[in-house]
């Protein structure tokens, strides 16, 4: 974990990986991963940073052979039908060479918090109460200090929660959230193991009958929502609630930071707009509205997330979750689109109404979680650029089933993109450059940073015309802000 303190940046409370340089980088991602299997305390022996020294250099030689490092931001800008599948799977096996998957702790227990409190219920058979879990969870967050480790006992998480809970549930809380210091990615080798990574599983490690470990809050935090989201499942919660209550989520983001919204809207598509537009879908319905003089936002939310199988580099299953969450969300979007500007307003069977008036209209898919570089702008409008109109064809029998599902969204996005509607688009050098694919937590600090829908547009179209080519948004927002603080002290 010493090697990694210089990367982590305070303002942003972040740590800010490289995967752009002239020279062979730190495998940060593949060492991390590497390592966790190896944490039994050993005695230092002589020569130690030596043998150090060389195994990050033998690591930067093997993963280098990959060819999976950009050695140029240029690299991803200029893709062909031909070049685009390898490219997207080099950029997410590169994530998990060079990166490190990061969340916010206060972020995912106030998503955690929100969501499955929504679904609290006496009768699922559940081992812990949800205000105990988050009570213990809570106060591991307080004891995480600057990122550093952090060991502690039930007693200690007893004596902050001032003997509320009871030390046996607390003890039973802990056991739920924790990997044996045995049992961390004993299995994983290679790059390509990532279904073999359970890292994100849980967030503690037990290093003995009473003593836990908070290895890192911004790398381990995920695992409290996903211990959470395990024991739901278990007792029969379907996934279909919690996108339902994930809306909610961001409707209450939205209000609390004053920026006026529409949400669940829907709307019909007339007989006579399916035959003239040679759609089947009778009816739309509009996951979130923001509106100002100069552009509507349409934002539609898919909870799918970037799953273990495609972080391997299976560029089939790559393919089905990127549609899945981005393109799925921007066929959506795009109807909103179509039926606006034929008809100049979309009148919803609430009462409400949606004028064009002659604005531009942006489209934002919204994942729940991280897709890393595939979030990048630029790189997204690659990827549809040259996805768009074409087939993905494979002789693997075991991913038909996924090129189906693809193929279909690909071949429905293109029938969209034919319409008068949205046919000046496809005229311009990138047909998407209005179309954005965020997840929740770079989102929800768009949502923080805005108090009405003037700044919310500011804050979406930051990095608009601006790339650094390094595929995190976090650390372009940082660059960028750093730079117009030196443009107002001079």
């Amino acid at each position: 974990m010493n090697g990694l303190k210089p990367l982590f940046n305070s303002k942003s409370n972040r740590y800010f990986f490289q995967n752009i340089s002239s020279e062979a980088l730190i495998p940060w991602g593949y060492l991390f991963k590497l390592s966790l299997k190896h944490l039994q305390h050993k005695k230092r022996k002589v020569g130690h940073k030596k043998d150090l020294i060389e195994l990050v250099e033998l690591a930067k030689n093997y993963t280098t052979t990959l060819n999976v490092q950009e050695f140029s931001q240029y690299e991803s800008m200029f893709q062909r039908p031909d070049t685009i599948l390898d490219k997207i799977q080099k950029l997410v096996i590169g994530d998990q060479v060079y990166a490190i998957p990061q969340v916010n702790c206060i972020d995912i227990l106030d998503i955690t918090r929100f969501i499955f409190s929504r679904v609290e219920d006496e009768s699922l058979n559940l081992q812990w109460k949800l205000d105990e879990y988050m009570g213990v969870a809570e106060v591991i967050s307080s004891f995480a200090k600057n990122n550093t480790p952090t060991t502690f006992s039930a007693v200690d998480v007893l004596s902050k929660l001032n003997n509320k809970t009871p030390l046996a549930v607390i003890e039973k809380i802990l056991v739920n959230m924790s990997h044996h210091i045995d049992g961390i990615n004993n299995d994983y080798f290679l790059p390509s193991d990532s279904q073999r990574n359970n890292q994100n599983f849980k967030p503690l490690i037990n290093l003995a009958e009473s003593s836990y470990l908070f290895l890192d809050s911004n790398l381990f935090s995920f695992g409290f929502y996903e211990v959470v989201s395990s024991e739901y499942r278990n007792a029969g919660v379907k996934d279909s609630v919690i996108g339902d209550i994930l809306e909610e989520f961001i409707s209450n983001k939205f209000t609390s930071s004053g920026i006026s919204f529409l949400t669940g809207e829907k709307y019909k598509i007339s007989k006579a707009q399916q035959k003239l537009l040679s759609t089947p879908r009778a009816m739309g319905e509009c996951d979130f509205i923001v509106a100002t003089d100069e552009v509507v936002f349409f934002i539609e939310v898919k909870k799918k997330v970037l799953t273990r199988a495609a972080q391997s580099g299976n560029i089939a299953s790559i393919s089905a979750d990127l549609v899945k969450s981005f393109a799925n969300a921007q066929i959506q979007a795009n109807w909103h689109e179509i039926i606006l500007r034929s008809e100049g307003v979309l009148k919803f069977e609430s009462g409400n109404t949606l004028k064009l008036n002659g604005r531009n209209i942006e489209k934002i898919s919204l994942s729940m979680f991280d897709y890393m570089a595939l979030h990048d702008g630029p790189t997204i409008h690659q990827i549809m650029n040259n996805l768009i109109g074409r087939e993905l064809i494979s002789d693997d029998k075991a991913v038909q089933s996924l090129l189906k599902s693809v193929n279909k969204s690909l071949s429905e996005l293109n029938h969209q993109y034919s319409l008068p509607e949205l046919s000046e688009y496809s005229k311009c050098q990138n047909a998407f450059f209005n179309c954005r694919f965020y997840n929740l937590l770079q989102f929800s600090q768009i949502i923080k940073n805005s108090s009405n829908e003037e700044e919310f547009k500011k804050n979406i179209w930051a990095n608009r015309h601006v790339s650094t080519g390094e595929k995190d948004w976090f650390k372009e927002m940082h660059y960028l802000k750093t730079l117009d603080k030196k443009a107002e002290q001079t």
